[in-house]
């Protein structure tokens, strides 16, 4: 979804297009992707969700039993590799 921001973002991107490109290269373009950078909140989240896809796999297919604590593989691990561990 995009904000008032993403749009100012968008116009002056195509603005700047229009007057560096030739207009066949402008009627081409279909639509822009604004991406934000991610900061440490947001990374640590997105590593959380895929340490318990793996946690969910690791689990079922071989019977090995994982442990993560919360704040050493997503929080300490966006910056820093974090732990994970595994039994039997």
């Amino acid at each position: 979804m995009a904000g008032k921001g993403d749009d100012l973002i968008k116009e002056a991107v195509m603005g700047r297009v229009r007057k560096s490109s030739r207009p066949a290269f402008v009627s081409r373009i279909d639509e822009i992707v604004v991406f934000h950078g991610r900061d440490l909140k947001h990374i640590a989240s997105i590593a959380r969700i895929q340490l318990k896809r793996q946690r969910q796999l690791l689990d079922g297919a071989s019977g090995l039993r994982s442990h993560c604590g919360r704040r050493g593989a997503a929080g300490h691990g966006a910056n820093e590799g974090g732990g994970l561990s595994a039994q039997r």
